[in-house]
């Protein structure tokens, strides 16, 4: 099997970490051969808080409060990952990373840098009513009403400056994948079209 580069970007609840875990124990079964690098911003902004640093101490604030982490903190911790477990034969997925038009440009440096540009894109589109009832569902501290109008306002802004950009990117297989359905149909869905 090829390896593969596939980024999965939707609204917060749309199910992008469960698809991605499904798809990554998936490419494992088929692909014993390749290892997978998965790119997941959450765990590498978890592994941070657990240092209490001054940078924690500012990221989970944000992260409280509803705020994007700006993105030089991001990319900083990306690129880390990357300089730390990258090898030329492993699939990547990346979950939560770019969240914005820059920071895709940025995902580009890296790759360009790798010599690895083609790449999939999973667009998990996904109501918004379907969004809230998954987050309010979820019991977590920063899940109110306001943060979670607040959460989706930017990142909806976002990610349609991110869309758009995929879609004129070179090299990029693009495709949308209703995200409403259930965990079984959605990760079906998204084998199909990226021919795994």
């Amino acid at each position: 099997m090829e390896t593969q580069t596939i980024l999965f970007i939707g609204p917060q609840g749309s199910g992008k970490g469960t698809q991605v875990q499904n798809l990554i124990g998936y490419i494992k079964e088929i692909d014993a051969e390749h290892p997978v690098m998965d790119v997941e911003t959450g765990r590498l902004f978890r592994a941070l808080a657990e240092t209490g640093n001054a940078t924690a101490v500012h990221v989970k604030e944000l992260i409280e409060n509803g705020k994007p982490v700006p993105d030089f903190v991001t990319n900083s911790y990306v690129m880390a990952d990357f300089r730390d477990r990258y090898t030329d034969d492993s699939h990547i997925t990346l979950d939560g990373f770019p969240r914005n038009a820059d920071q895709a440009k940025f995902l580009d440096e890296i790759f360009a840098f790798y010599g690895r540009t083609a790449m999939s894109v999973v667009y998990l589109e996904t109501s918004e009513d379907v969004v809230r009832e998954r987050m309010m569902s979820r019991g977590r501290a920063d899940d109110t009403e306001e943060k979670i109008t607040e959460r989706l306002r930017w990142s909806m802004e976002m990610m349609h400056a991110m869309i758009e950009y995929y879609k004129e990117r070179p090299e990029t297989n693009f495709v949308t994948v209703d995200g409403s359905g259930t965990i079984e149909e959605v990760q079906e869905a998204i084998k199909n079209d990226l021919s795994l």
